[in-house]
């Protein structure tokens, strides 16, 4: 059977040739000396690596080496979704979608401290916090330029993915779940360098169907709020056509828009 590279090569022991001499070593001792140095982390990452390594082979995604991870969260579907590159395909494919278990606040962006609201827009995932009160949580870089823009005295920070299952303005997960999300994420960052890990937050799936129900059921005289779903919609509908992520800017009023 085909596995990936972190299950050939860990428990620190390589025990096959082949993808194993693609790993440079001061790439695998950084992962070593991570689990090494926290200690809670260990045997997670033992109890959920082979479940890990299975989501991916499964999709025939082989070599993280030359993959990327990707995550698109969905408010009202309580929906979080992991996507990864298909070196195959030069696409991305989805490999699982997590329950998110509780919600809080309105459709809508995060625009102050203390407003409940979870965030929506295009961020990444930056730091691991192995000694969470929340079990384990991963940073999401908010705020960004586009929410500085709109406050920049007061917009609120601390935004994690992490466990509990309990928020006020977070996206919660089971610890179980955080446990293989967290690991997932682990492996891209110290195996292969990615330090910063794209995730697109989202009020729904922005279908024609679901924008035009926002619009006429909930938000229909609030222009701001629609001319930000547009901007939205727009980099949700060129993932949904092209399977690869699009070049997001930001413009000096705040609003996202897609470049070359």
């Amino acid at each position: 059977m085909k596995y990936l590279v972190v299950l050939l090569c860990f428990g620190f022991i390589c025990s096959t040739q082949s993808y194993a001499q693609k790993i440079n070593s001061d790439v695998m001792n950084g992962l070593q000396t991570y689990l090494v140095s926290n200690p809670k982390i260990k045997p997670i990452y033992d109890s959920h690596i082979l479940k890990v390594n299975k989501m991916f082979s499964d999709k025939k995604i082989y070599n993280l080496e030359n993959s990327k991870p990707f995550w698109r969260a969905y408010k009202f579907n309580k929906q979080l979704e992991l996507w990864a590159y298909a070196p195959d395909s030069m696409r991305y494919i989805l490999i699982k979608t997590y329950p998110i278990c509780e919600t809080v606040g309105d459709l809508g962006p995060k625009r102050r401290s203390g407003d409940f609201q979870i965030p929506e827009g295009v961020y990444s995932i930056t730091e691991f916090n192995p000694n969470s009160k929340y079990h384990l949580s991963l940073r999401v870089n908010y705020p960004n330029q586009s929410d500085l823009y709109f406050n920049s005295k007061n917009p609120g920070g601390d935004i994690y993915i992490h466990g509990k299952c309990e928020t006020v303005g977070c996206l919660p997960m089971t610890d179980s779940l955080i446990e293989e999300i967290f690991i997932t994420n682990l492996i891209f960052n110290k195996l292969y360098n990615i330090s910063e890990i794209p995730i697109h937050i989202f009020p729904a799936r922005l279908t024609d169907k679901n924008f035009n129900k926002l619009k006429s059921d909930y938000f229909k005289d609030n222009f701001k709020m629609i001319e930000f779903w547009s901007d939205m919609k727009l980099i949700y509908e060129y993932f949904e056509k092209n399977r690869i992520l699009p070049n997001v800017g930001i413009s000096d009023k705040g609003r996202y828009f897609i470049y070359n």
